[in-house]
Order: structure tokens, then sequence, then C-alpha cells
């Protein structure tokens, strides 16, 4: 039996190397769920071969995990036990209860993890949901899943996130933006002239995004939010990445990449800077934009651009932020976080208050990358772009996500509902849109 799965694997890996351009595998092995049973046994195995695949805009479909907070009054003003035990355990066992009833075919595996407590919830085969504590709330992840698989997931995304909480009694929260994440490799194909578009993209409609989608400025603030020298610093990595994609010096990524023909035209925003955090900008990046290209094609150990994204997270974000304390604290706390190693987290994004809701979320996300994917060449950085007043920000917001391919309607279910009002007297929806 051995010898036949090793077998197996053989034969398949010869397969994923005669493929022409970039091939996935991943080998799960799922241990067996009884009420005794450990937690779930995944061990992936995966490449990533040679040059991206080019694939058209319609076919980019990334996957995507969400972060559904729920709470209530007790969890929010910090009451610590109810009924004799800790409130957080008393709440994820009033969710337990609850999946069970409305999910009875679902198994539970209960996992203790440097001293947090969650429960696994397991769907189907490897799908699964993990319930735990959060500062002032219960935080529900789920395996990440498409676009598409999302939308056929509705019913059962209400049973257990929505249904289950609201008998659990806990709501989703109001009085901040959610998180999700994004998969890298999924999104960019491992294109860098994809990643550097969007999340250009982002940054510069981070003001707006912030506004329409109320985000916090304790734990998602802007980069103009956080002060002059982390803006040019991002302007300073955005240049020095622009002036690498066109001036590509590994010849085997010239057949896909379009714009080639010379550097940046504006002057660097940082030269000269000896600071430390100039230093890094114009010293250690060049560097390491150069190894990156240069070894591209060899590196099957996972996505690379996970470690451009530690660069920009450290020069952007924590400049002039001396102490460990500091940096581990703004590490999570920003509106777009590039820390992690496998995914995009946003951070300043609509709370899913159904699972429609959440659909929507990720059809807007996909949507942006879909439409700037259609552009191949280096779109220039054009800085953080601001917003005077909410109705601006609400017609900037609905012509971003009509670009994404939502409808005015749709546009309108993701947006805080205080600024409804705004839509309806710039015509952009009418009075029974609002009222749905």
């Amino acid at each position: 039996m051995l010898n036949l799965i090793l077998n197996s694997i053989v034969r398949l890996i010869k397969v994923l190397r005669s493929h022409s351009a970039r091939a996935i595998a991943v080998i799960c092995l799922v241990t067996p769920f009884a009420a005794s049973a450990k937690k779930p046994l995944i061990i992936p195995i995966s490449w990533s071969l040679h040059r991206p695949q080019n694939l058209t805009p319609e076919q980019i479909n990334p996957f995507f995990g969400p972060e559904f907070n729920k709470s209530n009054w007790e969890l929010f003003s910090g009451v610590i036990t109810k009924e004799g035990v800790n409130i957080f355990d008393y709440y994820l066992e009033q969710m337990a209860q609850a999946v069970q009833r409305n999910c009875p075919t679902c198994g539970w595996d209960w996992v203790e993890d440097r001293g947090t407590h969650f429960r696994t919830v397991v769907v189907k085969g490897r799908q699964h949901y993990q319930i735990s504590e959060d500062p002032k709330v219960i935080e529900i992840q789920r395996t990440k899943q498409t676009n598409d698989q999302i939308l056929a997931s509705q019913e059962e995304i209400t049973k257990i996130v929505f249904t289950s909480g609201e008998e659990a009694g806990l709501f989703p929260v109001t009085y901040q933006a959610g998180h999700l994440h994004m998969d890298y490799l999924s999104a960019f194909d491992r294109d860098p002239v994809l990643y550097s578009n969007f999340i250009k993209d982002w940054f510069e409609n981070s003001e707006m995004t912030f506004e329409i989608f109320k985000g916090s400025a304790l734990n998602a603030p802007t980069v103009k939010q956080l002060g002059a020298r982390n803006e040019l610093a991002l302007k300073a990595i955005f240049w020095q990445m622009d002036r690498f994609l066109q001036e590509i010096p590994n010849p085997s990524w010239i057949d896909w990449i379009r714009n080639r023909n010379s550097p940046p035209t504006s002057p660097n925003p940082m030269e000269g800077d000896t600071s430390n955090v100039g230093k890094l900008v114009n010293e250690k990046f060049p560097e390491m934009l150069r190894t990156f290209f240069s070894s591209y094609d060899d590196d099957l150990r996972g996505n690379a651009i996970s470690r451009l994204n530690q660069f920009i997270q450290f020069a952007v974000y924590y400049p002039d932020l001396a102490t460990r304390d500091e940096r581990n604290f703004r590490a999570k706390n920003e509106n777009l976080n590039l820390a992690h190693l496998e995914t995009l987290e946003f951070r300043a994004v609509p709370e899913a208050q159904n699972a429609y809701d959440y659909y929507l979320l990720t059809k807007l996300i996909r949507g942006r990358l879909r439409h700037i994917a259609k552009n191949k060449e280096v779109i220039p950085f054009q800085g953080i772009k601001t917003t005077n007043r909410p109705e601006e920000a609400v017609q900037k917001y609905f012509k971003w996500a009509e670009e994404a391919g939502l409808t005015p309607e749709e546009a309108l279910r993701l947006m805080r509902k205080d600024y409804h009002k705004y839509a309806v007297r710039l015509n952009l929806v009418n009075c029974r849109d609002v009222l749905k």
C-alpha cells in the first residue's frame, strides 16, 4: 500500500514538472472525525513551477478567507464571566449548541492553542469553520473559497455563521469595518505587475474605502493617517518597484512583461535620504528586487511575492517605530495588512451582515483585480487620493465599484448605511433601493 502511494506521488510530480507554466498540487491527509479526535491533520505539499500562466482577467478567480466578527453588549463592554464560566467559553459553547441544531451532520473538535480556545466545525471533507475568541468578539473563519463557491454555499454560511450566531445571542459587528483575506497565488498567479498594480489601487483609494466602509483608525488606519513619513516611504517603494518592473534583469520574463521602456520619469521621492528607512528603500529594497527577479524561475518554495510584502510592510508602516512592542502592534493594525505569508488581509472592508453581503464583498475585490488585470503595463502610483466631503467619497466609490462589475444596488448594500442618503442625493440609486 505504501509503495502504491509513493509511486502515485512520483507520477504526480512528473506530470506537474511537465506543465509548461505553473502547477499546484495539494495533498491533504485528514484524520477521521470523532468525538475524541484531535485537530485534523492537513499536510499541504505544493509546487509553483516557472513563470506565471498569463491568465486572462476572466480566468482570475482568487480564494477568499473570511473573518466574521460576532459580538453583543456583554462582550463589547468587557464582562468577564457569565453563569460561573469565562464569558468567551460561555459563548463558544452557545455557538457549538446552535450549530449542532442547525447542522446535525457537522463534526466538532475542541482545540486549545497558546491558551486560546477555539472550536473547529467540519462540514464536509476538508471544509471547516474555526470559531474562536478575539478581543470583544467571537470570530468565525472558514476554509478559503472562490467567489463562485461562496455564492453556492450561501445556505450553509447562513445556517452556521448567521442563524447560529443569532440563536447564541451574537450579532454581526456594526461599530467598525471587518476583515477579509485573499490568497496571493490564486489572485496574482505570481505576476508581479498585477500584484504591484493591485496594491497601488488599494492604497490610492484607501481614504475613500476607509470612509465608505467605516474603517477604524485604531486597528485599520490608512498610510496617510499614519503620517507624511509613512506616505513618503510608500511612494519611494513603488518608485523602486516600477523601475525594476520596467527594466526586468531576467530575459526569461521579457515575453510576458509588456512595458519595458524606461525608468519612471519622476524623481525618487527619497533620493539622498540617509535615514534608516531611506537606506532601506534606496539600498536594501533594490537589492531584494534584483535577487527576487534573478532567482524567480528557480524558486519552488512558495509564493515569493510574500517576501516583497514583508519588506513593504516594514518600510511603510513602521519607519519611525523604535521598540519591538510598537512594531508588533502595528504589524496587524493597518488598512492593508501585508504581514501574512500567504494572504493579503483587508482590514477596512464591510463587516458582512449576512451571507449575501459576504458574497458581494468578494465579488467587489475580485472585480477590482480583474479590472486592473486588463492593463498589462506598469501603472504609476498616483498617490493616496483624498476625499474632502462624504458626497465626494460616495461618488468615487460608485465609480470604483462599477469598474469592478457591481450594480448600483449591489454597491449600496456594502456601504455604511448613514451614507445612503448621499447616494440618493447624487441620483446614484433611488429611494426604493435604500428602503429594501
